[in-house]
């Protein structure tokens, strides 16, 4: 259980920061966003808010009160609330190979999505870094390229992207998302300042279906164009999702695997 917690958190910090309220325009239709998360032997985990206009908070009001059903081949459940805008599954499991649909009902409007949960092609080898670690006095390296090298290169037939924690926090920079033909030299990695000696260095592997990587790669792309003191201000309007219907968000199958290295050691 561990496992779907920590990877749902992970994707919803992600979005997260791709749709805070500096997003939206002074006037605007309130919508509703839709995150849902399932993997392989794991419940489903949806939560549910609304969009809000551009004020100083930054967070998104909470939907306690949606209907949430989920159906794979002949079985249907009715998400129970957990607290928080979040809804989970208890008989619904992820398993390889199976394509979810979701129904979400928030007042008289309906939202429906689908993913297929893939079979585990691509796996993490190692953790590496393109020059030898040079401490400075204080334990820092100044400037580090760090590599992850899976253990078999991606399909034209597999999608999904990776995903760097720097002492457990998810970094600021880029998912990289798979490549194929992938270039001679490794396309997977991230350019961190200023990381101390004893740092967990973690990576995050995310294989799902098209359409849900190619929605991770248009936030991707909205936050590497429109910067605004640290701030996204990509219109999340403009990047759409699995759902039908205007809602925001996305409903997504995941295979993951996880890497840590410390630095230095």
């Amino acid at each position: 259980m561990r496992k779907v917690w920590f990877v749902f958190g992970a994707l919803l910090i992600g979005l997260s920061a791709c749709l805070s309220p500096l997003d939206l325009n002074e006037v605007f239709q309130e919508r509703v966003i839709i995150e849902g998360v399932i993997l392989e032997n794991q419940p489903a985990r949806v939560r549910v808010s609304k969009s809000v206009s551009k004020t100083g908070e930054n967070h998104f009001p909470l939907i306690g009160d949606a209907r949430i059903l989920l159906r794979t081949d002949n079985l249907e459940e009715q998400l129970a609330y957990q607290g928080n805008g979040i809804y989970e599954s208890s008989n619904i499991m992820g398993e390889a190979g199976k394509t979810y649909s979701i129904n979400v009902q928030v007042g008289k409007e309906l939202y429906e999505a689908s993913t297929t949960l893939p079979v585990q092609t691509v796996w993490m080898d190692s953790i590496g870094f393109k020059d030898a670690l040079r401490f400075d006095s204080s334990g820092f390296v100044p400037q580090l390229d760090v590599f992850v090298f899976p253990k078999n290169e991606p399909s034209p037939n597999d999608f999904g992207f990776f995903s760097l924690e720097v002492d457990s926090l998810p970094y600021s920079q880029k998912n990289v998302f798979f490549q194929n033909p992938a270039p001679a030299q490794c396309p997977y990695f991230w350019s961190v300042q200023n990381i101390k000696k004893g740092t967990p260095l973690t990576v995050i592997l995310y294989q799902t279906d098209q359409p849900v990587a190619d929605y991770f790669k248009s936030l991707k792309g909205f936050t590497e164009q429109l910067t605004l003191v640290g701030f996204s201000v990509a219109p999340p309007e403009n990047v759409p999702g699995n759902f039908d219907n205007d809602a925001l968000g996305f409903f997504g199958a995941f295979q993951t695997d996880t890497l840590t290295r410390v630095l230095g050691n």
